[in-house]
């Protein structure tokens, strides 16, 4: 906390403020009105408390190394030349110039990917706001909130009975509140995941591509392929299913539609992972490379458990053929979803995980026992139900299989919570439609 972030700060929370009013009436309607400023509020409370959780609690951290090894860097080089610090953040990280290297060798992740892609952004933000971290921070927290209120709005227009539950599932998860909110790689992902969900959504149901759902998509597409282009590949498998499931019910003969139904899902799987291979090719990203990278991030993330915070856990042997890993799926679906188990324990931050993914053990139990199997095998043929819950599982296996740290885990997972969430809601309820509309 520094003198500019309490004199900066409050200015722009007042000008926020007073724009979110103005646009309430057109961003919001009877039913979701409510909850326009609580959700915005708890966003920017979330952004600011993150802050204060890195500078006193951890002392460090991927939020502090965006601020003073990116942003800060930014803005000197603003200071010194506008159009050095422009062409930082808009050039590409793979082009050396010699008159920018002072600021950039300053820059531990400047051109590493998703996290330089962070440090960028933030050094956008800090042009405008003299650089001031809570600012930043808040900033970030609005691009989760834009992303997340435009899904929200689409699933309250098309469920409107369970726009409650909805309401909390995308913004007052404790989770989504601290790790979604501040100066982090997850803030962007979970609005960018938002924001194509929503879009696919829209564009399926409306059954014609209209520009500012369209407009929304690609910036989706645009956030998760900068920050985490794995996520969006876990994306494509969903978006085949939703649209076949949604359509199915146009085709008359039940055998020709039993038939399509896995060959379409095929399909898009195997374009989801060839599109990361071509895109990625050679990367750690790569099929080549997959199980490689695997290891060597569970291996890294298990040493650091150790070495310093004692939050780690274990799947069993590394083994990372492909019996070995699927051997792994369910144990990985486990971790991510349903621990740290209370006795696990071992700091306070792992105390509000463990509680959080109790109650997510605990739905998802009473939802098994209340719905019938011939009702869930139905259910679960929903489009959006069926597609939410093949991301969630998916990411779930993806991210359980390689962190081995609870501290990691607990962002890296944000993403999917709200949807896994939203997947308890729509199965636990009564009446549901065939398609995405009511």
């Amino acid at each position: 906390m520094e003198l500019q972030d309490v004199v900066i700060t409050p200015i722009y929370l007042i000008l926020i403020l007073l724009t979110a009013w103005f646009l309430k009436s057109r961003v919001t309607n009877k039913t979701t009105r409510k909850y326009f400023f609580p959700a915005l509020s708890v966003k920017i409370f979330g952004a600011l408390v993150l802050g204060f959780i890195y500078q006193y609690y951890y002392q460090g951290g991927d939020t502090y190394n965006y601020y003073y090894w990116g942003s800060k860097w930014v803005w000197e080089a603003f200071l010194d030349s506008p159009i050095q610090a422009l062409e930082i953040i808009f050039g590409s990280s793979e082009t050396h110039n010699p008159e920018l290297y002072q600021y950039t060798s300053r820059m531990i992740f400047y051109d590493t990917g998703g996290a330089g892609f962070v440090s960028r952004v933030a050094g956008f933000f800090a042009l405008f706001t003299a650089n001031t971290y809570s600012t930043i921070a808040i900033f970030f927290a609005l691009i989760s909130f834009m992303g997340s209120w435009y899904l929200f709005s689409i699933l309250s227009y098309y469920h409107t009975p369970r726009t409650r539950y909805i309401a909390i599932a995308l913004f007052f998860l404790p989770s989504i509140i601290l790790w979604g909110s501040g100066l982090l790689k997850d803030t962007l992902t979970l609005g960018g995941v938002c924001f194509i969900v929503g879009a696919l959504i829209r564009l399926i149901a409306d059954n014609r591509f209209k520009a500012t759902h369209l407009s929304y998509m690609i910036l989706g597409l645009y956030i998760l392929f900068m920050t985490k282009i794995y996520v969006l590949f876990c994306l494509i498998p969903c978006a085949g299913i939703m649209i076949f499931q949604n359509f199915k019910v146009q085709i008359k003969p039940r055998p020709l539609r039993i038939i399509l139904g896995p060959i379409l899902i095929g399909t898009a799987v195997l374009v989801s992972a060839f599109g990361i291979n071509f895109v990625n090719k050679g990367g750690k990203y790569s099929l080549d490379n997959l199980i490689e990278t695997a290891e060597a991030t569970a291996w890294w993330h298990g040493y650091v458990s150790q070495e310093e915070s004692g939050a780690g856990y274990t799947l069993g042997d590394y083994d990372y053929s492909a019996g070995g890993i699927v051997k792994k799926i369910i144990p990985a679906i486990n971790v991510t979803l349903f621990r740290p188990y209370p006795w696990e324990v071992k700091s306070v931050f792992m105390l509000f995980s463990s509680f959080e993914s109790l109650i997510f053990l605990i739905l998802t139990v009473y939802v098994m026992f209340k719905v019938r199997f011939k009702d869930l095998y139905k259910r679960l043929s929903h489009p959006l139900i069926l597609s939410l819950t093949v991301f969630s599982l998916t990411f779930a296996f993806a991210i359980g299989a390689v962190t081995y740290n609870f501290g990691a885990l607990v962002r890296y997972k944000v993403p999917i919570l709200p949807l896994y969430l939203i997947v308890l809601i729509l199965l636990a309820w009564k009446e549901m439609p065939e398609n995405l509309k009511k």
